[in-house]
């Protein structure tokens, strides 16, 4: 046995302090009667005033010292076990917004959560430590590693589930590290992960949440369309339910409401919507509302009016190359652009073997060839893969480039960070050491089928 709370064992000094009351008597002043030898054995001579005496052992003594022993006793928390068992539980908490979702006037599926972790934590010898990770495609420790539960619960208190649906795995994999072979696994969530998620062997799954009804914004833009010079909103709005539902969707300007309509949703699918809205509208809060809806974070969205702002790009590359059409040719899909003269430009795009001046507010893309003679021409290698990409640039990002022949490609010698790279070489670079943001693509488009 051991105690939480030692310091409560203090209340023992109450004990003692009991015992002297009693053992301490006040006595009354003498009184004189007659006949006192008539009480015999009976008679007991006391002296005037205060002194110790023989503890005389009543009831109400006794009840005393049972009420002060049990105080004590619920002060200082005993618990069964060995003190030394102190253990490391490893927590993993689903951070999908859907975890603010939870039946109406009821606790919240992030509620349940943290009160499943709180009992769990009381199940534990003193000592325990834990670890608290939440669930991304980053994962974040909130609080950790190792920490005590008195400093993690103040930051679980913080804690506000806000991600799209993600994959569990990376922040898997981070706390069977944290556990090792002597820490204990357990995830919360919301619902159980899909069969064909790879879980780890040892973690204890809990899943909180029960099926709701819920509709959701997926998607929201406010476009300005330069032919028409009028400004429409797209939505998409889901049904996670499985039955079909009518819902109310408003779009409020400061102003004025400027659209309003029922929308049917089909059950556990999307349905588009497409709406014009008055120029100088500023901004718009789009709504959608369906009764008892079990998660209300995702049914509203604010969007700023878009100001058409065209681009200014120059283009210098060689006129009738393989090159500059194909800049054109993609260019002039593009809304928003305007091609101008070099001095104008916002972004100039030019041949890769003259790097341009470092300007602040300048964008730069260089094309290959990077060295435009014969002979470095003749040298260069056409790839196929496979390529790396720095994922966690937003160039990049969600690009595929699978099996596709990247061509030209000679050796680059620039002060540049690789953002696409095949064979040690890089393909797409960004430029350091300058104010300018510049990028290089090494490639030559006479012999690339990309353009």
């Amino acid at each position: 046995m051991y105690f939480a709370n030692p310091w409560g064992l203090l209340g023992l000094l109450a004990l003692p302090a009991i015992l002297a009351i009693h053992f301490f008597h006040r006595r009354y002043p003498a009184l004189v009667i007659a006949g006192a030898h008539l009480w015999g054995i009976e008679t007991e001579v006391q002296t005037m005033g205060r002194r110790w005496d023989r503890l005389p052992l009543s009831q109400s003594l006794l009840l005393e010292l049972l009420a002060a022993l049990l105080l004590t006793l619920l002060l200082s928390q005993p618990r069964l076990g060995i003190m030394g068992s102190a253990r490391h539980l490893v927590v993993v908490l689903d951070h999908s917004a859907s975890m603010q979702a939870g039946p109406p006037n009821e606790a919240s599926f992030r509620d349940r959560a943290l009160e499943k972790l709180r009992e769990r934590m009381e199940e534990l010898p003193n000592g325990s430590r834990v670890t608290v990770i939440l669930s991304g495609p980053i994962p974040e420790t909130l609080a950790g590693p190792a920490a005590r539960w008195d400093d993690a619960e103040q930051q679980l208190t913080q804690w506000q589930p806000r991600l799209p649906k993600h994959q569990f795995g990376p922040a898997w994999d981070l706390a069977s590290r944290f556990a090792d072979q002597s820490g204990d696994l357990l995830f919360l969530t919301d619902h159980l992960p899909d069969q064909e998620e790879t879980v780890p062997d040892t973690m204890e799954i809990i899943a909180v949440g029960e099926e709701l009804r819920n509709v959701a914004i997926t998607t929201a833009e406010w476009t300005f369309n330069e032919t028409q010079k009028t400004t429409q909103v797209y939505l998409r709005v889901a049904n996670f339910g499985r039955t079909a539902v009518t819902v109310d969707v408003k779009a409020q300007s400061p102003d004025a409401i400027v659209f309003s309509r029922e929308l049917l949703v089909p059950a556990e699918g999307e349905e588009p919507l497409q709406f014009e809205v008055p120029r100088g509208s500023r901004r718009l809060t789009v709504e959608i509302f369906l009764p008892a809806d079990g998660l209300a974070l995702d049914n509203s969205i604010a969007l700023i009016e878009p100001k058409p702002r065209p681009v200014k790009v120059s283009i210098d590359l060689p006129n009738g190359s393989a090159a500059q059409e194909a800049v054109r040719k993609g260019l002039g899909v593009l809304p928003g652009v305007e091609i101008v003269p070099p001095d104008q430009a916002e972004l100039k795009i030019s041949t890769a073997d003259s790097l341009p001046q470092s300007e602040r507010d300048l964008w730069w893309l260089g094309i290959g060839p990077l060295d435009r003679s014969e002979a470095a021409k003749e040298n260069a290698v056409d790839l196929k893969g496979p390529y790396i990409l720095k994922r966690r640039d937003p160039l990049v990002r969600g690009l595929e480039l699978g099996t596709m022949e990247w061509a030209g490609v000679q050796q680059a010698a620039i002060d540049a960070t690789p953002l696409i790279s095949c064979d040690r070489i890089p393909l797409l670079s960004k430029l350091e050491g300058t104010l300018t943001t510049g990028y290089v693509l090494n490639i030559d488009m006479a012999r690339s089928k990309l353009a």
